[in-house]
């Protein structure tokens, strides 16, 4: 009788185990790659740091997040690592695409810019996927997430390609970041348009 509640609480923590050792390797990598500093003293503060985060991230990414009545835990669903490096390495090659876009716009005498704001729907349960949508849409130059209200995202373009991009997304149709990151996080990719749109 007294056996069986001793497993349990033994998986937990290997499963939290495994997830800390996880974020402390993507840590400490970042930490040696952008320090440039590879003194013992430096690598020391490198590890403490990057345990005292992973430490948190273990535990703030297990939290119950609704307050509806419904729980959820943003690692309910975890991510499999090698398609989130994959979708960061694409987010990088397309802000290397824009910034040269915007680069190109910037140094033309006619300044051919055509802001506008763009509204749509996209409902993601998972937190986590919101966050990175509204974030990867900002670290695209020429575009920035103005708000994100609910369900409802608000977009600045700065050019007309960009804005183009984002009211086919308005009219129901997703591009490719959206899928990308509802693949990433298991969501479903179903945009909408946002009324009051302009």
């Amino acid at each position: 009788m007294t056996a069986k509640p001793g497993p349990a609480p033994e998986q937990k923590n290997l499963s939290d185990f495994g997830l800390f050792m996880i974020y402390f390797a993507v840590l400490m990598v970042m930490w040696l790659l952008l320090s440039g500093h590879y003194d013992l003293k430096y690598v020391m503060y490198g590890v403490l740091t990057c345990a005292f985060g992973a430490g948190v991230g273990v535990r703030t990414f297990r939290l119950p997040i609704r307050g509806d009545g419904r729980q959820m835990q943003i690692a309910a669903r975890p991510l499999v690592f090698f398609k989130l490096l994959v979708y960061c390495g694409w987010l990088i090659y397309q802000i290397i695409l824009a910034n040269i876009q915007v680069a190109f716009v910037i140094l033309n005498p006619g300044l051919p810019i055509e802001p506008q704001i763009i509204r749509f729907r996209l409902r993601f349960e998972n937190p986590i996927a919101v966050f990175v949508l509204a974030n990867s849409i900002t670290l695209t130059p020429g575009t920035i997430t103005l708000d994100v209200e609910g369900d409802v995202f608000t977009v600045h373009a700065l050019i007309g390609s960009a804005a183009a991009e984002w009211q086919e997304v308005a009219a129901g149709k997703p591009n490719v970041m959206i899928r990308r990151i509802a693949g990433l996080f298991g969501e479903p990719a179903l945009p909408g348009r946002a009324e009051g749109m302009v």
